[in-house]
């Protein structure tokens, strides 16, 4: 399943942060995506590791869009990453 979410629903999951679009910090946000990558890849279980791709996420400056693909779990884990980090995604 194929996500995109676009800078106005990322910056509506971050409302509660008024000064967010002063504070963006597109590196740090990056880092986190591909960190959240490696926890949902990791979070598999063994018997799932052959049959499924690769859960697959990143986030493009050049449109201010985060993008993922992954199953229905996949994106749970990897929005409860995302949150845990300081980095809400909306539903």
């Amino acid at each position: 399943m194929k996500h995109i979410l676009s800078a106005a629903a990322l910056a509506t999951a971050l409302a509660f942060n008024a000064s967010f679009a002063q504070t963006f910090d597109a590196a740090a946000y990056s880092k986190a995506v591909n960190r959240c990558v490696d926890v949902v890849n990791r979070s598999r279980a063994p018997q799932q590791l052959g049959l499924l791709p690769p859960f697959d996420a990143f986030y493009n400056p050049a449109d201010n869009k985060l993008r993922f693909f992954g199953t229905p779990q996949d994106e749970f884990t990897f929005k409860k990453c995302m949150a845990s980090a300081g980095w809400p995604t909306p539903n």
